[in-house]
């Protein structure tokens, strides 16, 4: 489960998006294995704009729990800075929709 941080503290909406976002990786490693996911799923995911041999090898979701709360972090980061920004009044030139 993701904590909050003290960062976080007196942003309960953002603190459940965070810990709504660590759900969705967590579940999305756990369900991207070969037997749970289709093969061609895999290299859907696992795909490069630029791969040569290496575009159709299967994404491997087998990772160590440091490994994903790693990947996770990097996602929360992203999260907080659009959170955090598309409040402030000279933001960058984007807009959160509902979608």
């Amino acid at each position: 489960m993701v904590r909050a941080r003290e960062e976080d503290e007196g942003e309960e909406e953002l603190t459940r998006a965070c810990r709504g976002t660590g759900s969705v990786v967590r579940k999305a490693f756990e369900v991207c294995r070969p037997g749970t996911t289709g093969r061609a799923i895999l290299e859907y995911v696992n795909r490069k704009e630029a791969a040569g041999d290496q575009s159709m090898k299967a994404f491997d979701g087998n990772r160590k729990p440091r490994s994903i709360k790693k990947y996770t972090e990097v996602w929360l980061k992203i999260l907080r800075y659009i959170w955090r920004t598309a409040a402030k009044e000279n933001r960058p030139n984007y807009t959160l929709t509902d979608r």
